[in-house]
């Protein structure tokens, strides 16, 4: 194989890469739709941050604070799917801030000298009173100071929890691209391979790339347009051309581009009849299914990103070869040139 037609098999198994991600993506956000794991886990930060287990009630209070209530619907109650799944880090200093105030029974408007005064008193300081306190020990002047110190503590928590929520999206994309690249028996070995052979579909997945590229995908970003439904995702693996799906048979499901080969025509419907069979060609199916599984990990931005490089590389790569019309064209200007040359 030539370097353009390298470059035009990476294309296409990025390109069926990205729609697989996108398609794990979409079933990953309906189920995140329903758990409602990024609240969850913006609960449980919180709740550590606060020391819930040894500040009872903590947690309560901070959701139950104007700044806070207000950024969902009904009354607070603990693991609700109603909590929100953000929260601006000014909310939060300016709830715990005055919630932390109103704990040491300020009565004068809050300020860094009543603020001090209110918490020199205090025996046993909570979380936020102590990072106040730090906040004033390392020479804050003013309260800005102080919130800037709160907002700083409170990023701090929340890289945490977006490693929760990153590292568990990991795993569930992880099992829903198995799921799927079963599900429509996506092996990326027998798509390679298809490729590889086939210059019909490479064309076909060089032009749908060209189109996705340009379309960007909601912006450019790899993300997934919101007007692609699941079916439409399928549908344009379909179209493509690419060496997916299942064959049923009467004595059961299997892989078809694996596994089944024409055998001659079936003399009572007149149509090709199939054979399939099991055993290495199942064994290679279940390792293109993994590496499927692997690559949906890595998610649809970096499949696309990875498809606009290899087609900007292609569009710089000139064609190893050309037709013998072109050969015979650049060498009858070869031939005109060096006789003008000779008689110059």
């Amino acid at each position: 194989m030539f370097g353009s037609e390298v470059l035009e098999v990476g294309i296409g198994m990025a390109l069926l890469f990205l729609f697989m991600s996108l398609i794990a993506t979409a079933l990953r956000e309906l189920i995140e739709n329903f758990a409602k794991s990024r609240s969850h886990d913006l609960e449980r930060g919180i709740s550590e941050l606060l020391q819930e287990r040894k500040f009872a009630g903590a947690l309560e209070n901070f959701y139950t604070h104007p700044m806070i209530a207000s950024l969902y619907d009904g009354d607070y109650k603990a693991g609700s799917r109603k909590l929100p799944s953000y929260i601006p880090r000014q909310s939060f200093s300016l709830a715990v801030l005055d919630i932390a105030a109103k704990a040491t029974e300020i009565d004068s408007p809050l300020s860094l000298d009543s603020l001090k005064k209110g918490l020199a008193g205090v025996s046993e300081p909570n979380p936020v009173q102590r990072v106040v306190l730090t906040a004033l020990s390392s020479g804050a002047n003013d309260l800005d100071k102080v919130r800037k110190t709160i907002e700083e503590w409170y990023d701090g928590t929340m890289d945490r929890v977006s490693g929760w929520y990153t590292r568990r999206t990991a795993r569930i994309l992880g099992a829903l691209g198995l799921a799927t690249a079963v599900f429509f028996n996506v092996d990326a070995i027998t798509v390679a391979q298809s490729l590889i052979r086939d210059k019909s579909l490479r064309e076909a997945v060089v032009a749908q790339a060209e189109k996705t590229g340009k379309s960007g995908l909601n912006g450019g970003d790899g993300q997934q347009d919101k007007s692609l439904t699941f079916a439409e995702l399928k549908s344009r693996l379909v179209e493509i051309g690419f060496p997916i799906g299942w064959v049923l048979q009467e004595d059961g499901l299997y892989p078809g581009p694996q596994s089944c080969v024409v055998a001659g025509i079936d003399a009572s419907t007149q149509q090709p009849r199939q054979t399939c069979a099991i055993g290495w060609s199942l064994i290679t199916a279940i390792c293109g299914w993994l590496i499927t599984a692997l690559a949906i990990m890595l998610g649809a931005p970096f499949w696309f990103d990875v498809m606009n490089r290899f087609m900007v590389v292609r569009s710089t790569v000139k064609p190893k070869e050309k037709s013998p019309d072109e050969a015979s064209v650049d060498r009858q200007y070869d031939e005109r040139k060096a006789g003008a040359a000779g008689q110059a």
